[in-house]
Order: structure tokens, then C-alpha cells, then sequence
């Protein structure tokens, strides 16, 4: 059996409910992050330090939790060893596990907090990490049953990849028509 425990197995399916909802909010809050940033980036703005700055300090405990809710959930399935089986399903995990930490630990000191590179890369890295984790999970290592594999087929990526383009010219949008952004940003962006 892989790191991943089937979804039939119910023993662990409140600690693996626990151990998304500290990723979804960590990717949350660095979602916000980065939009935050980009925005003052894009629109030439003044950026908002101290909100990013507790934003950041608030994602630091729930990655914290989240990185030591996956090692306790593998502790209590017996699955530590498969985590250094240096198979794929080990390494896309390990992977994931670093750029949490990574992230994690730059964002651990209040002066990195108030930079907006390290901000950014922090964000970045936190994104990549929640969306290797759904690709982990979701594809590579969800096997419901011998003999069979999933892929996306081309129209469920184009589907996919059209509903980004639209969530992000819905937020463009938005931002244009509503009070949104202080008056200043809104000002700068009518006029990109």
C-alpha cells in the first residue's frame, strides 16, 4: 500500500480532514498574499505591508500544523518508511513536505514577513506545494482499482484552464467597477 491510505479505510478520516483544511487555509492566506501583492505590483500601488505581514504570520502556525499532521498521519499508518522508498509517490510527498517548510521558515522571521520578495516567493512556494499535493493525490496516486489510472482528458484540462482565465478576468472586473481598492488603485487601474 502507498503513503496514501484508500478512501474506503475510514480509521484516519478525521486527522486527513484536519491535515486539508490546514493546507486549504495556508494556500488561502497565501493566495491572498500573492494577489495582494501582485495588485500593488501590476497597478503601481503603495503595498499594503502591514496587512501582508499578518497574513504571513498567521499562515505560520497552520503549516506548522499542517507539516506535522501529515508526518503524524503517516506515523500512525506505518507508513514513515514508504516516505523514504525515494519511489515516485515518496518523492512527490518529500517534495511537497520541503516547499512547506521552505516557505514555512521564510516566513518564520518578522523582517522577511515585511519584505514583499520574500512575500512573494513564500506565497509561490506555498501555492506550489497545495497544488503538488492535489496532483499527488489526485492523480498520481489515486488508483480505485486494478487496472485502472485517471488522466484529465484535453477537454477537462481546456475546461479547467477556461475557468481560470475567466476567475481571472471576473477579478479584473470586479475590481474596476467595485470599491474594491482604495480610490488611488482604482484611479491606476481604469487606466491599464
Amino acid at each position: 500500500m502507498t503513503m496514501y491510505a484508500r478512501r474506503s479505510r475510514g480509521s484516519n478520516r478525521r486527522l486527513r480532514s484536519r491535515n486539508v483544511c490546514g493546507l486549504v487555509t495556508g494556500t488561502a492566506l497565501s493566495c491572498a498574499s500573492a494577489q495582494t501583492v501582485l495588485s500593488s505590483w501590476l497597478f503601481k500601488t503603495r503595498p499594503e505591508r502591514d496587512m501582508l505581514a499578518g497574513i504571513a504570520a498567521a499562515i505560520v502556525p497552520f503549516s506548522a500544523a499542517y507539516v506535522a499532521l501529515r508526518l503524524v498521519d503517516l506515523a500512525i499508518r506505518g507508513q514513515i518508511g514508504a516516505l523514504f522508498a525515494f519511489d515516485l509517490f515518496s518523492v512527490l510527498t518529500l517534495l511537497e513536505l520541503a516547499l512547506t517548510i521552505a516557505a514555512t521558515l521564510m516566513l518564520a522571521s518578522e523582517s522577511r514577513r515585511r519584505r514583499l520578495g520574500d512575500l512573494f516567493r513564500a506565497a509561490m512556494l506555498f501555492m506550489l506545494a497545495g497544488s503538488l499535493y492535489r496532483f499527488d493525490t489526485y492523480l498520481v496516486a489515486f488508483r480505485p482499482g486494478a487496472h485502472w489510472s485517471y488522466f484529465p482528458s484535453v477537454a477537462e484540462l481546456l475546461i479547467t484552464l477556461g475557468l481560470v482565465a475567466g476567475e481571472i478576468m471576473l477579478y479584473i472586473a470586479i475590481v474596476k467597477v467595485f470599491p474594491i481598492l482604495t480610490l488611488e488603485k482604482r484611479h491606476v487601474a481604469y487606466h491599464h
